[in-house]
């Protein structure tokens, strides 16, 4: 590691064995908080550098099939700028969202950011209002612009975490074409937006209960214009502690959607630990449970941050994994990366 922390990218074969490990960044800490396979077979990482920003920027790093470095970008200004979602685009660019510290924002704004295919800088937006609001996923859409997801206006007081829907859609130069705010009595925070058949956007995460007792996997369902057209909370998927924070669209229509909750079983197992099991639940278009899995195993902390669909239409998650010092309240020992293959009916393989 070259330095307090570094990106760390590793690919493996069909069956999650190790064919290579890389790392990027610079003498402090680097971060990648996404990353794509590009079309022509190579890897595009997202997330911030405090090596190279000034103080932290948005960091962009494009590899080659192997993850040889071919080029590497930053973005921002005088704040903090950090990326957390990227995509390749129709013209072989990049666009990238996330939240920034600079440019006027008064808290912070969500910012989205368009490269051409060598990270040269085509344009950068910014949206929000005077509190905290930030970019969670990004999408092209099918009129060449794109839509963007995130929370807005997040206060921090004695009721607790409140955040609710930011929806944002721009033309092709990120300007802004609308943009929607859907309220919660406490918080809704989504982990993905996918462009619908219709042309609307269906919009995945979590809803926390009135009282905080509870949190339940939202979905949400847009016309073209950002109207609501329904909205369900799955009470099948509900739990104290349920956070979801990635979904992808899968061939027969439907959703994916993956995060974590606390294990449970009596109170002196688990409450001592806060250990977490990964949770993945398979949806309809019409917003409707197919299936819910929970993985895990005892003495480990486990979460799954990003999901995909396999050619043989199973889906592959990853996170991170940590062992857990059984008694000892948050003892952890480092976590690892973390790679589980489901079958299409979401048991693991």
């Amino acid at each position: 590691m070259a330095g307090d922390s570094d990106i760390y990218l590793v690919k493996t074969d069909e069956n999650g064995n190790p064919m290579w490990a890389r790392t990027y960044g610079g003498s402090q800490a680097d971060e990648a908080r996404a990353v794509r396979e590009t079309s022509d077979g190579g890897y595009i990482l997202a997330g911030y550098t405090d090596s190279f920003g000034d103080p932290r920027d948005v960091y962009l790093v494009k590899t080659d099939a192997d993850g040889g470095v071919l080029w590497s970008g930053t973005y921002g200004g005088e704040g903090v700028d950090v990326a957390v979602d990227v995509q390749e685009t129709a013209d072989g660019g990049y666009v990238l969202a996330g939240y920034t510290r600079s440019f006027g924002a008064v808290d912070f704004d969500m910012y989205v950011v368009k490269t051409d295919n060598q990270g040269n800088l085509e344009w950068s937006s910014t949206f929000g209002g005077t509190g905290w609001d930030e970019a969670v996923a990004i999408q092209e859409t099918s009129d060449g612009g794109f839509i963007v997801v995130g929370e807005y206006d997040i206060p921090r007081s004695v009721t607790g975490y409140l955040c609710d829907v930011y929806l944002v859609k721009t033309d092709e130069q990120g300007n802004l074409v609308w943009e929607k705010t859907f309220e919660g009595s406490r918080y809704k925070r989504m982990c993905g937006v996918e462009e619908t058949s219709d042309g609307g956007y269906f919009l995945a995460g979590t809803h926390g209960s009135p009282e905080g007792l509870t949190s339940v996997v939202y979905l949400l369902k847009t016309d073209a214009d950002g109207n609501l057209d329904w909205e369900k909370a799955l009470e099948d998927v509900q739990d104290p502690s349920i956070m979801m924070y990635a979904m992808c669209s899968t061939s027969d229509g439907g959703y994916v959607v993956v995060g974590s909750q606390l294990r449970h079983g009596p109170l002196w197992l688990w409450l001592p630990n806060f250990a977490r099991d990964i949770v993945a639940a398979k949806i309809t278009e019409d917003g409707d449970l197919v299936w819910r899995k929970t993985i895990g195993s005892r003495n480990a902390d486990e979460t799954a941050s990003s999901v995909l669909q396999t050619d043989d239409g199973g889906y592959l998650l990853a996170g991170t994994v940590a062992n857990v010092v059984p008694g000892f309240q948050g003892l952890y020992f480092p976590s690892d990366a973390y790679v589980v293959q489901l079958d299409s009916d979401g048991n693991p393989l």
